[in-house]
């Protein structure tokens, strides 16, 4: 039998512990690697007390066509030098509910796509809302030349 996660190697430093369909959606549920110590989102430093783990639902780039939420155990961890602090995690923004892949693609198919399209292809409304009001993607967008309508 094959490892999922060899198949899925989106999520550097978690594993996949259960793939469930649900509607339309696909839900995923992943755990941190045993072997990755978590690290400091302030000082970055890894860190080798644990606090906490706590639940995080985040949206990613669909799988075969379906709208894919992770379930994700994120780690609080004791930092000597910043005190209580959520880990690190490479794949997302702090406090971001979706992943820098999906985040990016949005921004991209923004600059060739109506957002209503992207919407409705990649993510839900309010993803694709999200995307467009955090300041960083919306200097991406601001340097994207907007089409007429006539265009689409």
């Amino acid at each position: 039998m094959h490892d999922i996660n060899t198949f899925l190697p989106f999520w550097e430093g978690f594993s996949v512990t259960a793939i469930r369909p649900d509607g339309d959606d696909l839900l995923i549920d992943l755990i941190p690697q045993s072997t990755r110590l978590p690290t400091c989102s302030g000082c970055h430093q890894p860190s080798t007390t644990i606090h906490e783990y706590c639940q995080r639902s985040i949206r990613d780039l669909p799988i075969l066509g379906r709208l894919v939420q992770l379930n994700v155990e994120l780690r609080r961890v004791g930092c000597s030098t910043c005190g209580k602090r959520m880990e690190s995690v490479r794949c997302l923004d702090r406090y971001s509910r979706i992943t820098k892949r999906l985040a990016e693609a949005v921004i991209q198919a923004c600059q060739r796509l109506p957002t209503l399209h992207v919407a409705s292809s990649l993510v839900c409304i309010g993803t694709a809302c999200a995307c467009w009001s955090d300041g960083r993607y919306k200097t991406h967008l601001r340097s994207y030349r907007r089409r007429s309508p006539d265009a689409w």
